[in-house]
């Protein structure tokens, strides 16, 4: 039998981040080796015994070849760094002039312009520079991607004394200190100042679960650092968690997918919000283990998927089905919440619910458990090398075989349990385990072209909720 789980993949990208991080080496790019009249001019400020004015400056760039020996020869600054000078006299002409060139010759050694490319140790120097610049940049990559998945990095600059962010063609600007920062602003944006303000008049009890989970978690985050030291750093409790969580799924759709504006509608609705939210994170961890999202059309006839999704470097295509499990008094839903040492699973028919989806590709159904830490342990087990299913788990793969005809319904199962939303105010993310497994099924209705695939999918179920604390540095 063919199953993941969360334990043995954390032990196993522990092992592999280990090792990246003693790979890693520091090199810098060499600084712009363009030097032009600008920066002669800031010599000259500074050095106000010279007498020589930006426009002489001018006139010794572009002396005439008539002042030259040599027909055509000039004294040039390339952007390109390619050469400094041309005419061999340059000495002579340094001589008779009160231009600095000492100050900018020295401008120009520190950006590489005085050797030309025609030197075979200078382009050695260069090309070794460049391969360590190229090697330094691929490892970071690797190990971005390693942490946060196949999507885009954070598009941002600083400008005009404010961090801008890009997201899909779309430009947000503030005073942001922090990648978490933003994220809370751009929920907001991405929810509406109305959707925002109709939030504010409502009762407590009437709150949308991401408007109680940041308020709940902001407050207590808050009345942990007082007395504390500017820069110190705090655990997120459960709930701010939950909410971070959230806002940076929306934003990873956002980014490197169309968010389709149906789920933000649903996303928006207190009743839709929880199966919403699981579609969301469906569709973020199929983005971070390199897939590309198009939804179904819900308006034509028959029962659809949500989404299809297609691997950007094989072209295999899947079709993804996502299920949350509602308990009462869990997530908005009404009622009193059940004694968490007797759960009821009820994962059967959610199950059979999404196989008789209509789809001709290859299934993967994501599978909220929504349980109670306390309760979880017993569907998913103790943490383990080798992962065993459960008896649960069995039940159920059992089950739907015999319903299929003794045939798999699915490719791939994904239980995961992401349970921030159930501690308390002081309740930290370490008091609130996740848990995930998956099984890749053994006899499918339809064939899938590399198992191995379905495998680095699940696995990209392990990436929810690593998010960027700093924004990027800008290249060097």
């Amino acid at each position: 039998m063919s199953i993941i789980d969360s334990a043995s993949v954390r032990a196993c990208l522990h092992r592999r981040q280990t090792v990246c991080s003693f790979a890693r080496r520091a090199s810098h790019l060499p600084q712009n080796a363009s030097v032009g009249c600008d920066a002669a001019s800031k010599v000259i400020a500074k050095h106000r015994r010279f007498t020589m004015n930006t426009a002489k400056v001018h006139s010794c760039a572009t002396l005439s070849p008539a002042g030259l020996p040599e027909q055509g020869a000039r004294l040039t600054w390339e952007t390109e760094s390619t050469r400094y000078y041309e005419n061999k006299r340059y000495r002579e002409l340094e001589a008779k002039t009160t231009c600095p060139f000492t100050e900018i010759e020295e401008i120009m050694k520190q950006n590489h312009g005085i050797r030309t490319l025609s030197d075979p140790v200078y382009r050695r120097e260069l090309y070794l520079r460049a391969s360590e610049v190229f090697a330094k940049r691929e490892a970071d990559e690797r190990q971005r991607i390693e942490r946060f998945g196949e999507i885009r990095p954070i598009m941002t600059a600083e400008a005009f004394g404010n961090r801008i962010v890009s997201v899909q063609g779309r430009i947000y600007s503030s005073d942001w200190k922090s990648f978490p920062q933003f994220l809370n602003d751009f929920l907001v944006s991405r929810f509406g100042s109305e959707w925002t303000e109709e939030q504010d008049r409502l009762d407590p009890s009437k709150w949308h679960p991401i408007t109680s989970w940041r308020v709940r978690g902001l407050s207590h985050h808050l009345k942990t650092l007082e007395g504390k030291p500017a820069g110190h750093r705090v655990e997120p409790s459960g709930f701010l968690a939950a909410y971070l969580g959230f806002a940076y799924d929306l934003y990873v759709v956002d980014d490197n997918n169309d968010l389709d504006e149906r789920l933000l509608k649903r996303l928006r609705n207190r009743e839709q919000f929880q199966g919403a939210r699981h579609e969301l994170f469906a569709e973020a961890t199929c983005l971070r283990a390199g897939f590309t999202i198009v939804h179904e059309d819900d308006t034509a006839p028959g029962r659809h998927v949500e989404f299809t999704a297609t691997h950007k470097k094989s072209g295999l295509r899947l079709a993804v089905e996502a299920k949350s499990r509602q308990r009462p008094g869990v997530i908005a839903h009404p009622g009193v919440p059940a004694p968490a040492e007797r759960p009821d699973y009820g994962f059967s028919r959610l199950l059979k619910d999404a196989v008789t989806k209509q789809s001709s590709l290859p299934l993967v159904v994501f599978m909220d458990t929504n349980l109670d830490p306390s309760g979880a342990e017993s569907f998913f087990g103790l943490p383990a090398p080798v992962p065993e299913p459960t008896l649960e788990v069995i039940s159920i793969i059992d089950t739907a075989r015999k319903q299929n005809g003794g045939r798999d319904p699915y490719n791939l199962l994904v239980f995961t349990n992401i349970p921030h939303h159930y501690g308390g105010d002081d309740d930290g993310i370490d008091d609130l385990p996740r848990n995930w497994i998956a099984y890749i099924a053994e006899t499918p209705n339809i064939a899938f072209g590399d198992p191995a695939l379905l495998g680095e999918l699940a696995i990209a179920s392990e990436l929810y909720g690593k998010i960027p604390n700093e924004f990027p540095e800008p290249l060097s």
